[in-house]
């Protein structure tokens, strides 16, 4: 595994956030991965979340969101070893 965690936008020119997370996921499917969009909300309400991607938040995040998702990330990941 070659990170515990990954942040991606969305948007980003040349691929989405959706696509490097179905990639990085198979590459490395241990890796936790953050979708990070300011349509966070929307995007939990109204579309289908890929597998690949662990947990969407909106923009800007607090400090106190970003704790508790690396925590939820890092304790999924204690759970399977």
């Amino acid at each position: 595994k070659c990170f515990d965690i990954m942040i991606t936008d969305l948007g980003m020119p040349g691929m989405d956030g959706y696509e490097l997370a179905d990639r990085v996921s198979t590459l490395s499917p241990e890796t936790g991965i953050i979708l990070l969009s300011g349509w966070g909300h929307q995007i939990k309400q109204n579309e289908n979340i890929p597998d690949s991607i662990d947990i969407v938040l909106s923009k800007p995040p607090r400090m106190k969101t970003m704790r508790s998702a690396f925590n939820k990330l890092l304790e999924k990941e204690q759970d399977s070893e």
